[in-house]
């Protein structure tokens, strides 16, 4: 098996991007890309959602907290 440099590879994507004009390259390179990632992470596409609709729960949460103090705060200010 071929040992495969993932800085090598990023930047030959990195490097070919900026010369596509065919929709089909396109799409490989983001592809080809996103398979990085989850090589890098070591995470799959399942877990990656998973990851980001727990983040996204919090920022709601955060932002609603964040709304109840701003109101607190006003009234106190009153």
């Amino acid at each position: 098996m071929i040992e495969v440099d993932v800085n090598f590879v990023r930047n030959a994507l990195n490097d070919h991007e900026s010369n596509l004009t065919v929709m089909l390259d396109k799409v490989t390179v983001l592809a080809l890309k996103e398979l990085l990632e989850y090589r890098e992470t070591g995470l799959t596409p399942d877990e990656i959602k998973e990851i980001k609709s727990e983040l996204d729960y919090y920022k709601d949460e955060y932002c609603d907290i964040q709304a109840r103090y701003d109101e607190l705060l006003h009234e106190m200010e009153e």
